[in-house]
This record gives C-alpha cells, structure tokens and sequence, in this order.
C-alpha cells in the first residue's frame, strides 16, 4: 500500500476524505478560477444576509479586490456591518436594489435567509418550518455602480 493510500484510510477513520481542489471537481476552485480568469475587480453581494459570501471570498478564496454588499434587513445588516468594517475594500449599504425606484413591504422569515419580496410557499414553510413569515419594511435604492460580476443569490427575474 502506498503512502496515498495509507493517509486515505487514516482520513476515512476520522470521516474525512481527501480530493483534488480544481474547477471541474469542486464548486469554489471554478468561482475562484473566473475570479482571476476575468478579472474580477468588484462583487457585488445583492442580499448578503450577514455577509457569509463575501467572508468566503475573503477567507477560502483569497479574493483581496472590492466588494460591495447589498443588505435590507436591519438586522442581518448589522452583522454585515460589524463583518465588514475592519476591511477597507467591503463596502456594506443597508439598500435593497432593484429596477426601479420605490419602497415595498418584504416577507420577514423567522430565519433571515429566507426573507424575500416573493410570498413564502407552502412548500418552504413545509421544508423550513421556522421560516414562517412577517412583513416588514424594506429600504429603496437605485445606485450607479459600474460592475463586472453580480452574484445574486435570490432569483426574482430581475434586479
């Protein structure tokens, strides 16, 4: 048995398993090969929640240019705020964005991910139970921002 294969079994004992960390083979080494393919000098996170997205950036892929994150709930912005302040290339706006300017009410879920313009279906309340929904307030915005990737978490059919 070679050595490859002994740290296998050891890896497998302890519930892990070793794999190679390229584009075809794993979802975060493509992200962080179009990040440096193209370019990428700006992200913008549209409905960052507390920001988990861009610290994936930041932490696993070693992304060091702008990021601006966009966050309505007053809540999870908080978090983002506090994620993103020691960072001087995070930007954090509580705004939401959308296609045109106005204000609109926003389906508060009992687990912020969850929060949305769209009305809760039955089958997320069957699947999240504690997503059960509120209406809250959400904020307006219509900014300029010139951008090269969008990466929106929540498809409403447009932004």
């Amino acid at each position: 048995m070679d050595m490859k294969q002994k740290l296998r079994k050891l890896l497998w004992k302890t519930g892990y398993e070793l794999s190679r960390f390229t584009p075809k083979s794993h979802p975060l080494a493509l992200r962080k090969q179009i990040l440096n393919d193209y370019n990428i000098d700006t992200v913008l996170d549209i409905v960052a929640n507390s920001g988990q997205f861009a610290w994936q950036l930041r932490e696993d892929l070693d992304y060091e240019k702008r990021i601006t994150s966009f966050e309505p709930l007053n809540s999870a912005f908080e978090l983002l705020k506090a994620t993103a302040d020691g960072d001087s290339n995070w930007d954090a706006l509580n705004i939401a964005l959308g296609d045109k300017e106005e204000t609109r009410g926003i389906n508060i879920a009992g687990n912020s991910e969850s929060s949305s313009l769209l009305a809760m279906l039955p089958a997320h309340l069957k699947s999240v139970p504690g997503s059960r929904v509120s209406v809250g307030n959400l904020l307006r915005s219509n900014p300029s921002i010139l951008f090269l990737l969008i990466y929106a978490k929540r498809q409403t059919g447009s932004i």
